[in-house]
């Protein structure tokens, strides 16, 4: 099944991926024409009225991936938070994630409880490398398919990124992702990073950040990076535009409200998928 997702790091340069939260978000990137999606634990999170700091179990985050996968035809990479525990845990939720049809798992670097490193202030505690290295092997070797298996470390420093990533390598990640490096690690990092480790490397490009401003696709492509992750934006424009509507009907009323470009009804039936339900009452109902 994944040979689906390595045909497509071939076919791109650079591979972009937007996050998505649940089966609307999935069908409606997939509409738009993304090629491949990425769950967003922060959005899972948010749709259980959660923050992103470890609140939500194993559970939550593999029906959540479950309804994303079979809400979509294309290929889908789940984030897995760190595991859920230690290389056993990592081993057997590897085997879950694969079984609900995930091309690809993102297997972080954290030390629970864990915390979203881009809330301000946050402080990110990590694994001690080989233990990190330890769960990506187990990550590694529970695939029973063609499965691709993402590395991802909350490391800053440039030297311990490096570090880790070529641990990751050497265990079995497919792919490494430094998720958030900090302002000292340049694109002459990237570059060498790539070449050290030998695996494709993955960045994540956040709204406001310096990527978003500054580098477009060849730049990345040049600096060594395959695959680019679109993070969070469908999420925060989501939550923005429902948030200005129930407090303008809420205070206003609603025939008063000036309310933003609202979809159709219709085509949120047709974005739901409700054509090929209605096809099969047709063929099995009359």
């Amino acid at each position: 099944m994944t040979a689906r997702l390595r045909s497509l790091l071939g076919e791109h340069r650079v591979l972009h991926l937007p996050t998505v939260w649940d089966g609307m978000s999935a069908r409606l990137a997939a509409e738009a024409g993304w090629p491949a999606l990425l769950t967003t634990g922060l959005g899972i999170a948010a749709t259980l009225g959660l923050p992103d700091l470890e609140l939500y179990t194993a559970t939550d985050n593999l029906q959540a991936v479950t309804r994303i996968a079979d809400a979509v035809d294309v290929p889908v990479i789940a984030d897995m938070d760190n595991g859920y525990g230690g290389p056993v845990n990592v081993h057997r939720t590897t085997t879950l994630f694969e079984h609900a049809g995930v091309e690809a798992v993102v297997l972080e670097d954290q030390r629970s409880p864990k915390t979203c490193p881009f809330y301000e202030g946050a402080t990110v505690e990590l694994e001690s490398v080989g233990p990190a290295a330890n769960k990506v092997r187990a990550a590694a070797e529970a695939r029973r398919s063609d499965l691709l298996v993402i590395a991802r470390t909350d490391a800053s420093d440039p030297a311990e990124i490096r570090e880790r990533a070529t641990a990751y390598a050497a265990a079995g990640a497919d792919l490494v992702m430094p998720n958030a490096p900090g302002p000292d690690f340049g694109l002459d990092d990237w570059a060498a990073l790539r070449s050290s480790v030998g695996v494709p490397l993955v960045a994540c490009v956040m709204p406001g950040s310096r990527a978003e401003r500054e580098w477009d696709d060849d730049t990345l492509a040049d600096a060594g990076i395959s695959v680019v992750v679109d993070a969070i934006y469908g999420l925060l424009a989501a939550a923005h535009a429902t948030r200005q509507v129930f407090t303008r009907m809420r205070e206003d009323g609603l025939r008063a409200t000036e309310l933003p470009p609202l979809m159709a009804h219709h085509e949120l039936g047709e974005a739901m998928g409700d054509g090929a339900v209605h096809a099969l009452q047709k063929r099995y109902l009359t």
